[in-house]
Formats: structure tokens, C-alpha cells, sequence
């Protein structure tokens, strides 16, 4: 465990800044909208109510009532993401979750590329700190 964290302790330092930011985000947003977790989440894109729709057996599109038209402004694959992991834990906190997770994990992997493509340890750094910074 210890060379684990020797060898990637820079790589964790990006990505719990990174997540630290995020929560930090949802926090101000979660607050702003005073602890309404739908509120917070909701948008004007689409995504809720297509994932509410799927969930529902309506197929893909935000459409409420009959008939229901496909939504073609959205790609399918981040809304099945949604919404497989509602159905799988019926709660979207875990989507909020794993969605930060995953998240996190951009800054790093840019730091990651930016190493390979520039073996500037500084530049590498600065992508990953940027990155971290644009939840």
C-alpha cells in the first residue's frame, strides 16, 4: 500500500482536488436550491425527464403524456447510464455519486496524456489542476 501511494500520490492528490470541487459545486447548488436534490439536479436539458421516461417503460423521449415522440437532441448512452443505475439502486444520490466519481477521474487521465504528450512535470500538473477546477 505504501508504494501505491508513493507511486500515485500525485495522481490522488489531483483527483481528490478534483472531487473536493465537485462536492463543493453540489454543495452550493444542493444549498442553493434549499436541499431539493430534484431541483438541484434538474435542468432545462432534457436528462431527467428522459431517464424518468425510460424508468417509466415511455421510451426515449421527455415527452409526460401520449403520444410519445423520440428524442433525437440526445445521445442515448449517457441517459441509459442514468438511468441503469436508477433502476439498479432507485436512489439519485447514487447517480450523483458515481457521476462525481467518474468525474474526478478526468484530471488525472488529462494530467495522464499531458505527461505523454509534454514530459513537463509542471505543464502535466497545471492541465490537472485546471482540469480539476471544471466540474
Amino acid at each position: 500500500m505504501k508504494a501505491f501511494l508513493s507511486k500515485y500520490r500525485i495522481d490522488l492528490l489531483v483527483f481528490g482536488l478534483a472531487l473536493c470541487a465537485r462536492l463543493a459545486l453540489f454543495m452550493v447548488n444542493f444549498d442553493a436550491s434549499k436541499g431539493d436534490l430534484i431541483g438541484t439536479i434538474h435542468g432545462d436539458d432534457g436528462y431527467y425527464e428522459i431517464s424518468q421516461s425510460l424508468i417509466k417503460g415511455n421510451g426515449f423521449t421527455w415527452d409526460t403524456e401520449e403520444p410519445f415522440r423520440p428524442q433525437a437532441l440526445r445521445t442515448p448512452l449517457y441517459i441509459y447510464f442514468i438511468s441503469g443505475i436508477l433502476l439498479a439502486t432507485g436512489s439519485f444520490w447514487a447517480v450523483i455519486i458515481i457521476q462525481m466519481l467518474i468525474g474526478s477521474c478526468i484530471p488525472f487521465l488529462g494530467r495522464r496524456i499531458s505527461l505523454r504528450l509534454n514530459p513537463s512535470r509542471s505543464i502535466a500538473m497545471f492541465v490537472g489542476i485546471l482540469l480539476a477546477f471544471e466540474p
